[in-house]
């Protein structure tokens, strides 16, 4: 199974403004004070993931603390038995971030990890698991793309639409389609291989886009066998202060019905 996870976590919330209050999207809370990385620990705990990057930044919003110090924050009152530890990429304006696959990069290099990797992106909140996908990836060694289903036509056309053969491996990636063509659409989660993870300094020195997940994917998909896995469940990109109130509005009930 896969072992290490790495959480995307540098973003400075242009999107979000004042919703996040100052604090990183992920430690914006959603229900009963939790905030969207928690959820996201839980599920890495019951997939049995042993270690966990989080990588931020030294931004500071108009606040006293950094986003990096807002994580060390997080993790001090935080009860687990995974090992986390929290990077700081060393940027702190917006014009000077790595972007998601920079901070990628960053973390492989600080840590010199070598084996397969699970990626989250730290605003994402998700009710399904995890051990499945992991279980399929360990199957099939292939790198692998989370995927979910939307049938707003307009919705989707603000996603990375993906189309798949009948063996599930990725034969379409459109980023924000103005006509989509399918119905299934990227989550910010993916396992790679270790020898995809070695592609990425070469994706980046191209002159590729190093701030967009999905444009790595686009990249990647035509040139090795990359498989999309289907969950059931929902899945929020906690972006904008309308996605931010959906997913409150949705987990407050979830917490009082069960």
């Amino acid at each position: 199974m896969i072992e290490e996870a790495v959480i995307l976590a540098a973003g400075y919330g242009t999107r979000l403004g004042g919703s996040a209050e100052g604090k990183p999207k992920p430690l914006v809370e959603i229900a009963k004070g939790k905030p969207v990385i928690s959820y996201i620990i839980e599920r890495l705990e019951r997939a049995n993931v042993q270690n966990v990057y989080i990588v931020t930044n030294s931004y500071s919003n108009n606040n006293s603390k950094t986003f990096y110090e807002f994580f060390l924050e997080w993790r001090k009152n935080l009860k687990t038995d995974l090992a986390i530890k929290i990077l700081n990429d060393g940027t702190s304006r917006l014009e000077d971030r790595l972007g998601a696959v920079g901070d990628l990069d960053y973390v492989l290099q600080q840590e010199k990890l070598e084996g397969s990797i699970l990626v989250i992106g730290g605003d994402n909140l998700f009710d399904f698991e995890l051990v499945d996908m992991m279980h399929y990836f360990s199957e099939n060694q292939k790198d692998l793309v989370a995927l979910s289903e939307e049938d707003d036509i307009e919705k989707l056309r603000g996603l990375g639409i993906v189309r798949t053969d009948n063996r599930g491996k990725i034969t379409l990636f459109e980023e924000k389609p103005e006509n989509p063509s399918s119905t299934l659409f990227a989550n910010c989660i993916y396992i790679f291989t270790p020898a995809t993870l070695k592609k990425i300094p070469v994706y980046l020195s191209e002159g590729n886009d190093p701030d967009k997940p999905g444009s790595f994917i686009q990249w990647l998909y035509t040139r090795e066998e990359v498989f999309g896995y289907i969950n059931d469940g929902s899945f929020i990109d906690i972006g904008t202060s309308e996605a931010l109130r959906k997913a409150r509005d949705e987990y407050k009930a979830k917490d009082m019905y069960g």
